[in-house]
């Protein structure tokens, strides 16, 4: 017997290779009498990813025998209807998407063939590339039309997998599977013995945690341990795993001998069979895990005398598997038995609409079954293995209508979903026009009245909420880029990379920094806990309150909060620089200079072409200089400004930062960004784009903050 071990897959950068094989899959297990019986109800689908076209990544040499191997599997001993096995090669990401959904839409193919009565038993099998994300460390199964590079925006996450399982085994009655048994030869690591590609070596490491809901009713079993490698046996052209996995289900696992292998014992024969295997070929060690909520679930049942022979690859079909493909109805009125079926107009749609989705030409939409739709279905019917008639027999009826179903559901989410991108009025009547009935019909009758709420708040309106609230103006939603580039004077790395960002609602911000006269109402009534901070004999009133933290900066936004009824915050670091830069892409948001007639800094020293000033060596009455585009005074110097985000990174650059204007709540939160600079420091470091932080708990008297007021709830 030939072993080798392959290389991790998802290394491309280093020319590794791996082998990923998934079987998900869920059976009736209530009775020994499952094993005499065939699953007309169960669906399966069965992917082999062999070949990728792109520079670098190797095939996965067996992937196609190894699902050809398991949809035998899947006929002769769990006695599946062939007709309902969805079989992929060389699976590209939306076909990929089709089965298993995706985060906005469900798994349309395995819906579409789910008995309406909640009786079906679901089996998935992949085999292919599995890859990490090169930034999350997650793990993605990987399509055929998908770069390694890309497989976090391309790839299909295994948490995704995870909680569409989750779904299948939660949903109503009508559509939801009994149990799901998950099986992994997987490969997630980029890593090798030393780093070095080294042919048939693929360590594995597998963090394979379930979501705690679903634990009852999934099964998984791995191929490896942490660290381990996943090994091939070259005489029988099959993954380790995937070869002593089937032996054990076509019967050699079932130790006690009653006629059916469980969990725990297919478990066993792996350890009593794989394990040594892989020691003896290779010197390595590879030992399966096995999660399971219930143990001693039937993986599989004789039927019969016992369990059949398993079969080698390469013969010709067997007899039963072929009368089995063959055996739906043949009635000679066919257009009399779909015409039985009574189908209405919005039942002949649905068929449309999900012939379409399934990528079968059937014309409009309009529930008249002629030309494209008669042609498309039996298009279909002959992909599915079935009797080409052009008409529907009630099952293939059902089937259709389902996944025209899914299909109209896809639409309508991703048209409210374009809706709410937009949130404007218009975007959300535009989807109440197409979509009257549509399921997010009620709630975008909510949003929509909020958005003309939000829209009657002019941009550029000054206003506050209390006599004693700051003053606020509204700035318009827009975007801009983040950052400042590498040829700005006085740039650090932790200015980049520039990257846009998004400001998606139009926002109420502070038209000056938060005030002592401010501050003190807020600990007369009693907020802010109390804290009267020093104002170094400056003086209070009207001049920006100092020596407060970022925990005291909160405790301030929480108290106007209360007071008012409305949401007050501190900025998101996105929003603080795209409110400070108005518009403006320079150093400042009055252009390439500063001088100490525009901003409170330390005039001894200049920035570019402008000249040394006035050092006032103390902040000075907010509002005595020149707004900027949006309304905003001191946006530089005077005092440093708290904002929501945690200090992020080694060098604390932008690598990961959100991009929709919200703030950075991962990282290190205990230290708090600032911006903006201060009244006793040099005039670089009061740039639009430059970055500090401090611990979130420290009061300093260069610092102070400004606030915000979300204007929608």
């Amino acid at each position: 017997m030939k072993f080798r071990i392959l290389p991790c897959r998802f290394a491309w950068a280093m020319g590794f290779r791996a082998v990923l094989a998934i079987a998900l899959w869920s059976l009736v297990v209530g009775s020994l009498a499952l094993a005499e019986v065939r699953n007309p109800h169960g669906v399966a689908v069965i992917i082999g990813n062999k070949h990728y076209p792109h520079r670098g990544v190797p095939d996965v040499d067996y992937a196609d025998r190894d699902a050809e191997a398991f949809k035998r599997y899947v006929i002769d001993v769990m006695g599946f209807d062939p007709t309902k096995i969805i079989s992929l090669k060389n699976a590209k990401r939306r076909e990929m998407l089709n089965v298993f959904g995706s985060r906005d839409a469900p798994m349309s193919d395995i819906l579409a063939k789910l008995d309406p009565k909640g009786r079906s038993a679901v089996v998935v099998y992949y085999s292919g590339h599995g890859v990490p994300g090169l930034k999350d460390g997650m793990g993605y199964l990987l399509p055929v039309d998908v770069p390694p590079r890309e497989a976090r925006n391309e790839g299909y996450p295994l948490e995704l997998l995870y909680k569409r399982l989750d779904e299948l085994s939660k949903a109503d009655r009508r559509r939801r599977a009994k149990s799901v048994q998950v099986f992994l030869d997987a490969c997630f690591t980029g890593n090798s013995y030393g780093g070095f590609l080294i042919q048939g070596a693929s360590p594995v490491i597998i963090a394979a945690a379930l979501p705690e809901a679903i634990a009852e009713q999934v099964t998984v079993l791995t191929a490896a341990g942490s660290k381990q490698l996943a090994n091939w046996d070259e005489q029988a052209q099959h993954g380790l795993f995937t070869h002593h996995l089937l032996d054990a289900l076509y019967g050699k696992g079932d130790a006690d001998g009653d006629g059916r292998v469980t969990a725990v014992e297919a478990k066993q024969y792996l350890d009593d069979y794989m394990t040594p295997a892989a020691w003896l070929a290779r010197r390595t060690e590879q030992t399966a895990n096995l999660l399971a909520g219930t143990p001693k679930v039937v993986l599989s049942a004789a039927a019969g005398e016992g369990f059949p022979k398993r079969p080698v690859l390469g013969g010709e079909v067997r007899r039963e598997e072929r009368e089995v493909v063959s055996r739906s109805p043949t009635p000679t009125d066919h257009a009399g038995v779909e015409k039985g079926l009574g189908l209405d107009r919005g039942a002949k749609v649905l068929v449309q609409r999900g012939l379409s989705s399934l990528r079968f030409d059937a014309g409009p939409a309009d529930g008249l079954f002629v030309g494209k739709t008669r042609a498309a279905v039996g298009a279909w019917q002959k992909a599915k293995g079935l009797r080409e008639t052009g008409y529907l027999t009630r099952e293939q009826a059902d089937t259709l209508m389902a996944a025209g179903r899914a299909e109209r559901e896809r639409v309508d989410d991703a048209a409210f979903a374009r809706a709410k991108s937009s949130g404007t009025v218009a975007s959300y009547e535009a989807y109440l026009s197409s979509h009257p009935g549509g399921r997010h019909a009620g709630e975008a009758r909510i949003l929509s009245a909020k958005a003309k709420e939000r829209e009657r708040i002019a941009v550029g309106r000054v206003f506050r909420d209390c006599e004693e609230c700051p003053e606020l103006v509204v700035i318009p939603a827009g975007s801009f880029m983040m950052g400042s580039p590498s040829q700005e004077e006085g740039r650090l790395d932790r200015e980049g990379p520039v990257h846009r960002v998004r400001i998606p609602k139009p926002l109420a911000v502070g038209k000056y920094e938060v005030t002592f006269e401010e501050w003190d109402a807020c600990v007369s009534s009693g907020g802010c806990g109390g804290h009267r901070p020093s104002d170094m004999g400056w003086g209070r009133g009207d001049r920006p309150v100092i020596k407060v933290s970022w925990e005291d900066a909160r405790a301030y936004v929480a108290w106007l909060s209360r007071k008012t009824g409305k949401r007050y915050r501190l900025l998101s670091e996105s929003e603080w620089e795209y409110a400070a830069r108005a518009g403006t892409m320079g150093p400042f948001h009055f252009g390439e200079t500063i001088s100490t007639n525009e901003a409170n800094y330390d005039g001894n020293y200049t920035y570019g072409r402008g000249r040394k000033g006035r050092y006032r060596k103390e902040t000075t009455p907010v509002g005595i200089f020149a707004v900027n585009g949006f309304g905003l005074h001191d946006v530089h110097g005077n005092v440093w400004e708290w904002v929501e985000d945690c200090w992020n990174g080694e060098n604390g650059d932008y690598e990961g930062a959100p991009n929709d204007g919200s703030a950075w709540d991962t990282g290190n939160c205990g230290e708090r960004v600032l911006r903006g600079g201060s009244w006793g420091l040099e005039p670089r470091i009061l740039r639009s784009a430059f970055r500090s932080w401090l611990p979130a708990f420290i009061r300093s008297h260069y610092s102070g903050f400004r606030i915000l007021r979300t204007l929608t709830p």
